[in-house]
């Protein structure tokens, strides 16, 4: 998975400003101009190659987040 980092406070977008200081954040993909929120996740890889992260982004699943562990080992009668 690729790391997403914070975009350069410089970086030209047309994303929400509010972004930069609310309570949840975006991200912006260099590739095509492209704006999406952080409850969405970033860009999966195949549609942006060169992404930043813009305010918090600290949302769980979407896009090509990594999960913590494989949910394909975890045996179902651990969740009783």
């Amino acid at each position: 998975f690729a790391q997403v980092h914070p975009c350069a406070s410089d970086t030209n977008h047309k994303c929400p400003r509010a972004w930069e200081h609310e309570a949840t954040g975006g991200y912006f993909c260099h590739s095509h101009s492209g704006c999406r929120p952080a409850d969405h996740g970033p860009f999966p890889s195949e549609e942006c190659e060169a992404q930043c992260s813009i305010g918090k982004v600290d949302v769980a699943g979407g896009g090509d987040v990594a999960v913590p562990f494989n949910c394909q080992k975890v045996n179902s009668k651990d969740w009783s």
